[in-house]
């Protein structure tokens, strides 16, 4: 199911493409982001073999999520360039960035998946959002996206 609808997300994004060198925001989860959620559910969440229980009972809807995420006209961010001056620009980067190693090392790494799971969901409360309040409509189904 990934890989189908990861196809149509590639197919989508080739037909869209205006300017190569254009860095954007995405419309639709990115293939990378959805893959590497499915793989730190796998490798957090396993033990013998098996997905922990209830973890079991979401891999199916996580996987549905995903799929109609990545077709989706839901925006989501592109990560931005990492240097010196953008920590000072916005300090509020620096400090998620803190909080979030400091929650891998603390919890050896089982808590990436969650952290995977908030950026997802970040973007469909920002979609829901700009959806109900009317603002910037095109927040909502924006032309340029890669």
């Amino acid at each position: 199911m990934l890989l189908l609808f990861g196809s149509f997300r590639l197919a989508r994004f080739n037909v869209q493409l205006e300017e190569i060198h254009k860095k954007g925001d995405f419309c639709g989860l990115p293939i990378p982001l959805s893959a590497a959620t499915v793989a730190t559910l796998v490798i957090s969440l396993t033990k013998d073999n098996k997905i922990n229980h209830p973890y079991d009972y979401y891999v199916i809807p996580l996987v549905l999520l995903l799929s109609f995420l990545m077709v989706s006209k839901i925006r989501y961010n592109a990560f931005p360039r990492v240097h010196r001056a953008m920590f000072r620009e916005k300090p509020v980067y620096l400090g998620l960035i803190i909080i979030a190693l400091v929650l891998v090392i603390v919890t050896d790494g089982q808590v990436i998946f969650y952290l995977f799971i908030a950026i997802i969901f970040f973007g469909i409360f920002r979609y829901l959002y700009f959806l109900i309040f009317h603002k910037h409509s095109n927040e909502v189904t924006p032309k340029n996206f890669t």
